[in-house]
């Protein structure tokens, strides 16, 4: 009985664990899983502009460090330069044939614009200018109330300490010193 028990238990688990070969898969909107071939290659590409970049820059810092000779240096320097730059070319082709699929930007971008254009005030801009000036001419005239008495850097009212050298500041002697 034990034996027929524990036979029951790893079938049921063995099944548990197989359903997946037996069952396709769904994505979240329902639709059956393809990779999509477009997207497959675009990750290829960009992994394989990744490791490039890395090669140049270590080819790059190996060269600083004089541990590559200016000969070999500029050799792999111009194969990996020469292999990015065809693998860019490739990306932009990719990329080009995406935009033609009807994955345009340029819509968006308009939307974007036009959504924005909504929300702008029409304020006018000498009057922001004007703001901003008597915003500015206002912390100009406003001072420091009172110095350091040790390195006569300006300090507010309320401070203790001067933010500067860190020198206990007194009510009394901060209120006659004058920067040196």
């Amino acid at each position: 009985m034990e034996t027929i028990l524990a036979l029951a238990i790893a079938l049921l688990a063995a099944l548990f664990i197989s359903m997946p070969f037996f069952f396709k898969s769904k994505t979240a909107a329902g639709d059956e899983y393809f990779p999509d071939p477009r997207a497959e290659k675009a990750k290829e590409l960009g992994s394989r502009k990744d490791s490039l970049l890395t090669a140049i820059k270590d080819i790059e810092f190996d060269y600083g460090l004089g541990k590559l000779s200016r000969e070999d240096y500029e050799e792999l320097h111009g194969k990996y330069r020469s292999e990015a730059a065809g693998l860019l070319e490739e990306i932009d082709s990719l990329g080009a044939g995406a935009e033609a699929d009807g994955g345009d930007d340029d819509d968006i971008e308009k939307e974007i614009r036009a959504q924005r254009g909504k929300f702008v005030s029409s304020y006018d801009d000498e009057e922001l200018e004007k703001e901003i000036l008597r915003a500015r001419e206002a912390s100009w005239n406003d001072g420091p109330e009172r110095f350091c008495p040790k390195c006569g850097s300006g300090c507010a009212r309320d401070d203790l300490f001067c933010s500067k050298c860190g020198a206990k500041l007194n009510q009394t002697e901060t209120q006659n010193a004058r920067p040196l």
